[in-house]
């Protein structure tokens, strides 16, 4: 079975819950695919929360190890998010 676990990378929800976060995440895809292709996720928690938007926000990915492209925080990253959930109740 592959490995879906925390990778660690995730800062603690609840140790910066005076602080947003925006995090991008990327893994090698499943498969053969993986060779040449990426799956990308973003993660976001707003201030005052003490949960990220998905249940393992930086679980390996079917086995693969992850990266971290990018990190925003404090209100840099609290102006992004209802853009981020905008983007997300578009998408086709």
């Amino acid at each position: 079975m592959a490995r879906r676990d925390s990778s660690g990378l995730v800062p603690d929800a609840e140790r910066y819950a005076n602080l947003a976060i925006v995090q991008v995440y990327a893994a090698p895809t499943y498969g053969w695919k993986g060779a040449v292709a990426v799956h990308p996720w973003i993660i976001f928690k707003r201030v005052g929360e003490t949960r990220y938007n998905c249940y393992l926000p930086d679980g390996y990915w079917y086995g693969a190890r992850l990266r971290l492209l990018v990190e925003h925080r404090g209100a840099a990253a609290e102006a992004m998010i209802p853009r981020i959930e905008a983007a997300i109740q578009s998408y086709p």
